[in-house]
């Protein structure tokens, strides 16, 4: 599997969609930094990655400024008040539905990131995407596909009002059309991003989901905010690697780089048995041991920083070395929707930042906002009610995401910021990527289009355990772990939905040696200046 790469002297771009690449390299172009691209590629993408992510979805950011400061994002909304009283103790919310949405939060993580590092004004800033979703763009083959897939099923309706614009037609080539969420776009140029949760067009959301059984309300979207917050670190082959804490899950990548630091990685041959049989029994441990214990702080008592005490993970790695962590164990239950998108970006200056959005499942709740354009998210799927349980279900909690991006900072002073789509695999595939570049000293090209393995799919629940495969690892690797007791499946050339699509940039000390990579597994593109 090939990447897409680029290097340049000022800045760099590596997004999920061209299109959101080229609308963040043209912000750095024209004067803007790091943060005004980010925002800029990220409205791009939720107006061309509609099905993925979009204003009615999350998003989870890492900063490292140009003065050195390392800031994180956590840009998720949370669950509306009143839904204890609409769900019986003990069953769980819908898949898809109104029942299923919480409140919104990529909005006002717009608001956020411009407000403390951005220097150009929203309205600039959202100029692409409110032209694209005015104006049009053509289908890649991706979306025409998954467009498609809604006709003639149970979301035949919302296929409707998608394509009604552009008289039905998703062929790939076609110029797609989305008026209604580029006037809501352009609305929140102008008003600014308190508009989407305060005032008529609030309204007019929390009215839609009411009116179909759901809990969201006007008193939920007006009270949310995105939170900056203390980022989590580990110390990984002299490098510092940060990430969100939870509700985020990337303190499971982080104790996945602790365990592995208490052996010679670099010793193994990439992808051979041995090396993936390793990865896989650090995940084992990471999750056995995280999952169970994460919420949402606000609510459970979540000390994230005593979970990441290396004296833990020595314990958990001498497990490994007895032979007591499984090849195989089954993970606790965590919602697992994979349809996600990420952009990262580095500037002149020798900021890095790096920004994963969701709407959770396809389409999220499948719940489109009559004359808004805006597809709510379905974050509360598969959560149960239950109080008790750090992530159930419960009224103003932020659910646990899958989402997270990273910065690394490494001795020479360089700086390494990139995430990806994938659900539970996301700490999975960003873990292969790192111990790719820090381990065995790959260039970010090589470390990105390496072949793959996760371990349980990301679009089925526990107990799956399988330990999926790309083709392309070493002859006998595969059978090799099937002795070592790992289920072993090789998925078939071009299946590439299981296997993340990373996003990742790089800058140097100096800020004058930039470069990027980018998944060609799901059509991502890698820009430079």
């Amino acid at each position: 599997m090939s990447s897409d790469s680029a290097s340049g002297t000022r800045g760099v771009v590596s997004a999920g969609h061209p299109l959101a690449a080229a609308a963040a390299l043209d912000v750095l172009r024209a004067g803007g930094n790091a943060v005004d691209a980010v925002v800029a590629g990220s409205a791009v993408q939720c107006v061309v990655e509609l099905p993925w992510c979009g204003i009615g979805g999350d998003a989870f950011v890492a900063v490292r400024s140009a003065p050195g400061e390392v800031a994180v994002l956590n840009g998720s909304g949370r669950a509306p008040r009143g839904i204890e009283a609409r769900l019986p103790r003990g069953a769980s919310a819908p898949r898809f539905g109104p029942l299923s949405v919480a409140v919104p939060g990529v909005v006002a993580s717009w608001g956020a990131l411009v407000e403390r590092f951005g220097t150009w004004p929203l309205d600039r800033l959202l100029a692409a995407a409110v032209r694209y979703a005015v104006d049009g763009f053509p289908l890649d083959d991706r979306l025409a596909t998954t467009l498609q897939g809604l006709a003639g099923g149970p979301d035949h309706d919302l296929f409707g009002a998608l394509t009604h614009p552009n008289g039905g037609d998703t062929r790939a080539g076609a110029t797609f059309r989305q008026p209604d969420l580029g006037e809501t776009l352009a609305h929140i140029a102008g008003a600014g991003v308190d508009s989407f949760y305060r005032g008529a067009l609030a309204e007019r959301i929390a009215d839609h989901v009411q009116r179909g059984g759901g809990a969201l309300d006007a008193d939920d979207l007006g009270d949310h905010q995105s939170t900056w917050e203390a980022p989590l670190a580990v110390r990984y082959r002299g490098a510092t690697v940060s990430t969100q804490p939870p509700v985020s899950m990337g303190i499971v990548l982080l104790a996945q780089l602790a365990v592995l630091g208490e052996f010679d990685v670099a010793a193994l041959a990439p992808g051979s048995a041995e090396h993936v049989d390793l990865l896989v029994r650090a995940k084992h441990a990471a999750f056995a041991e995280l999952l169970p214990r994460l919420g949402d702080p606000d609510l459970v008592d979540v000390d994230a920083d005593a979970l990441l005490q290396p004296g833990r993970w020595a314990e958990a790695a001498a497990r490994i070395r007895r032979g007591d962590v499984p090849p195989s164990a089954t993970d606790e239950l965590v919602p697992t929707g994979t349809d996600t998108t990420s952009i990262a970006v580095t500037d002149g200056d020798g900021m890095a930042v790096a920004l994963v959005q969701s709407l959770f499942n396809e389409f999220g709740a499948r719940e489109l906002v009559d004359g808004t354009g805006v597809i709510l998210n379905d974050r509360l799927a598969n959560l149960v009610h239950d109080p008790s349980h750090p992530n159930g279900l419960q009224g103003g909690k932020r659910p646990v995401h899958t989402l997270h991006s990273y910065l690394v900072e490494r001795p020479d002073g360089s700086v390494l910021a990139g995430a990806t789509p994938g659900g539970r695999g996301q700490v999975q595939t960003n873990l292969q990527v790192l111990v790719n570049a820090l381990d065995h000293g790959d260039d970010l090209p090589r470390a990105v289009e390496r072949p793959r393995w996760v371990s349980g799919t990301p679009r089925r629940s526990p107990p799956d355990d399988t330990l999926y495969m790309e083709p392309g690892f070493p002859s006998g690797a595969p059978a090799a772990l099937e002795a070592r007791g790992h289920a072993v499946t090789v998925q078939p050339a071009g299946d590439d939905d299981h296997f993340g699509c990373c996003t990742v940039v790089s800058v140097d000390a100096a800020a004058t040696t930039h470069a990027a990579a980018a998944d060609r597994r799901r059509g991502a593109a890698a820009l430079g200046w």
